[in-house]
């Protein structure tokens, strides 16, 4: 099947998504596979400057991107996207990172926006409950070895009086333009309005690494989806593959990829979503109409949450 708009790959999950007052979870995971592909240098580092994360496959060392810098985007991104359509009256959700005794602390969650209800948090005051994260990810691994994929440059920082660099040259290593990193998402009991919401998100997302404001254009490519009563599949069993038939050209790679997302489906008897350009297919739906039905179903989940914890009493 050939799907046109995202309401109708959502409704052929729709068995695997959830409803605003579950509160626990019935066994219900979208599967998302993604591409990220590098548009401009990327910096992948998680240790600090001339660092870049990389993982054996194979025996073979490749760049990657960990989930936590990918999700950390993802939430940044969803809020952003919902501030156009937030209630009035409603307290403004942010991240806010204070450092205290040594560790950093995330404050500024409302506790009560679709973002906080699908992503979770943590309470830092009140102590009454806690929302797990309903979105969980895999890491990213590069699809070519890190000798073809990365390089170093130089870059510095100019005087504004004397117009020399003196001592400040920084020495960078970073990812090339073009490089593919392949992964998975798993989405968890999440309703219809947030299942799109997160893919619209997904497909939105801009840049990626550190030093944002100079590096990491890239191009989200959703390979496919497999709704499943349990989690299926990797970017690492996929990645391999393509490693071990030595792929390089971009079409091969993604090609690929796809026929085993299939196999995937197949092998485990999901409903199994795969086709070229889906990214482009979710962009074209109505943001306001799914921010609107999403803080619904936050406003239905959150009282769930506040009286079986017994806040609401």
């Amino acid at each position: 099947m050939e799907y046109k708009n995202l309401d109708e790959i959502v409704e052929a999950l729709k068995v695997y998504t959830g409803r605003p007052e579950d509160i626990v979870l019935r066994g219900k995971v979208v599967n998302v596979f993604i591409a990220f592909k590098a548009l401009e240098p990327l910096l992948t580092r998680t240790e600090g400057q001339g660092d870049i994360t990389t993982f054996l496959l194979n025996n073979i060392s490749v760049p990657a991107i960990l989930n936590t810098k990918v999700q950390g985007m993802l939430r940044r991104k969803t809020l952003q996207i919902l501030r156009n359509y937030w209630p009035e009256g409603k307290p403004l959700c942010y991240v806010l990172v204070q450092a205290k005794k040594g560790k950093g602390e995330i404050k500024g969650y409302c506790g009560a926006c679709p973002s906080c209800l699908i992503y979770g948090y943590a309470v830092q005051e009140e102590r009454t409950y806690n929302v797990k994260s309903r979105v969980e990810g895999d890491v990213y691994y590069g699809t070519i070895p890190e000798e073809e994929a990365t390089f170093e440059f130089t870059r510095n920082a100019v005087d504004e009086i004397t117009h020399t660099t003196g001592q400040a040259l920084l020495t960078e290593r970073a990812v090339k333009p073009g490089v593919i990193f392949i992964g998975k998402m798993a989405l968890r009991n999440l309703t219809p309005s947030e299942l799109k919401l997160v893919l619209y998100t997904l497909a939105s997302l801009d840049r990626l690494g550190a030093v944002q404001t100079h590096f990491g254009r890239i191009k989200p490519i959703i390979l496919g989806l497999i709704g499943a009563h349990y989690e299926i599949g990797s970017g690492y069993e996929i990645v391999s593959q393509i490693l071990a038939d030595g792929l390089k050209e971009e079409d091969k790679i993604l090609a690929k990829a796809r026929e085993l997302i299939k196999e995937v489906g197949a092998k485990y008897g999901g409903t199994t979503v795969v086709q070229e350009a889906l990214e482009d297919i979710v962009l074209k739906a109505d943001i306001k109409t799914i921010c609107d039905e999403a803080w619904k179903d936050a406003q239905k989940k959150k009282k769930e949450l506040d009286e079986v914890s017994g806040v609401s009493k």
